[in-house]
């Protein structure tokens, strides 16, 4: 179990060691304490697998991250950024992992990342980033904590720029609820944002509209924006916003595929208990 105390968090970056990818735990504006491991220790928690030089992939299993810097927090007006994990790496996998906190709780940040079986806990853009993301069998639990306020928030915080920016978070046959409040499945913080919600059970938790373009308001036709073949209490879409899109057949699941986040084979690889 990581835990982090108040304004740290785990951070899996990579570098350039000696010709090797080293994932260290680096301080950020957020993070005051520092701790760089070897890639020996590391390896216990992140162990890698390498079928040559350019099939590197790091996992971790069963690995818990909390950033406990928002807890408690009484009024919604004392919310402050608390990362649990900063993922600025490619070919990432985390299985059966969970990750807590209240704002932004999950920084997606960089690269391609594979979530299955995790448990992702927060209130205010609690998965945010510009990470090319798919989170798989995964629960999605809005709250702002056992003292926290009884006030709405938001699940993603996406920022794609560009059309040509291959990046979005994908969510399929996930649970996505909450407690305490209403939530927004998402909101645009760059002007092509994507996010995919898919065969996902949505609790009558969320807003009826569903999402927001916030900082981009006047480019809602550039944000991607979908759900698609969901059910439970909040999965009615008659009420979304109007410019929520719509994908079917091989448009949407060239995003359900694996081969959105890896078209060169680098999850089979992986250790054959890796999702056991």
């Amino acid at each position: 179990m990581l835990d982090s105390h108040p304004e740290k968090g785990i951070s899996f970056d990579q570098y350039k060691c000696d010709g090797d990818l080293v994932i260290v735990y680096e301080r950020h504006d957020n993070m005051k304490a520092v701790t760089v491991y070897e890639a020996v220790t590391m390896s216990k928690l992140c162990p890698s697998y390498a079928e040559s030089a350019n099939m590197k992939a790091y996992w971790c299993k069963e690995v818990f991250a909390k950033n406990t810097l928002n807890s408690p927090v009484l009024e919604v007006n004392g919310i402050t950024q608390g990362v649990a994990a900063r993922i600025r790496a490619d070919k990432c996998v985390f299985y059966d992992c969970g990750f807590l906190g209240v704002q932004d709780t999950l920084f997606s940040d960089i690269g391609r990342h594979y979530f299955k079986k995790c448990f992702i806990q927060g209130g205010v853009d609690f998965i945010f980033g510009n990470g090319q993301s798919i989170f798989e069998d995964s629960n999605i639990f809005f709250w702002m904590g056992r003292n926290g306020p009884k006030s709405d928030g938001v699940i993603t915080a996406h920022y794609r720029k560009s059309p040509d920016d291959p990046s979005g978070f994908v969510f399929n046959r996930c649970k996505i609820s909450g407690y305490g409040g209403k939530f927004e499945l998402g909101r645009a913080m760059e002007a092509y944002a994507r996010v995919i919600v898919a065969n996902s059970y949505v609790s009558d938790s969320v807003k009826p509209e569903g999402w927001s373009p916030r900082l981009c308001v006047g480019h809602e036709a550039n944000l991607t924006f979908v759900e698609e073949k969901c059910f439970g209490g909040g999965a009615d879409k008659s009420k979304r916003v109007k410019w929520m899109k719509s994908l079917s057949g091989d448009e949407l699941n060239k995003f359900l595929s694996l081969s959105f986040i890896d078209q060169e084979g680098w999850i089979s690889k992986l250790p054959t208990n890796m999702f056991s």
